[in-house]
């Protein structure tokens, strides 16, 4: 999604959310494969969010806080790590092989406090901070009944 420097660094024009993302499930927890990129974002700052709107009408949001579930896609090894998720792809590309670098996803997951109701769709939605939060993939965890 778009961010403050995203148009400035590559030249594309980001949207600033999706919404509407169908899911259709009930689930016990929400898995988020993601990360950030042209990042400058401070550690502890809310970039985005997700939220999930359930079919009885209701909604719940989890919150993308850089530092915490959220880190740039471009490994600096100054920054440290995420604090409540987990890094569980590494990869590269040219452009951060050129510069001794890697690139890498996080999962973010989200325990679902209404597990036994319909999420009908998600909405991913960008705070146009100096971060782009960035969505690779969606997993809802069936209950195990």
């Amino acid at each position: 999604l778009a961010g403050t420097r995203s148009l400035a660094v590559s030249g594309l024009a980001l949207p600033e959310s999706v919404l509407g993302i169908p899911v259709g499930r009930k689930g016990t927890a929400v898995h988020f494969l993601q990360a950030a990129a042209f990042v400058g974002s401070t550690p502890g700052l809310k970039i985005g969010e997700y939220v999930m709107h359930y079919e009885n009408g209701e909604t719940r949001t989890a919150d993308l806080i850089y530092g915490e579930n959220e880190l740039d896609w471009w490994v600096n090894p100054a920054e440290g790590h995420v604090t409540k998720a987990d890094e569980v792809w590494f990869g590269s590309n040219p452009a951060t092989r050129s510069r001794g670098m890697k690139t890498r996803l996080i999962q973010f997951t989200w325990n679902n406090p209404l597990p036994d109701v319909t999420i009908t769709s998600i909405d991913f939605v960008s705070f146009l901070t100096t971060s782009s939060p960035m969505l690779v993939a969606i997993t809802v965890e069936h209950s195990r009944q």
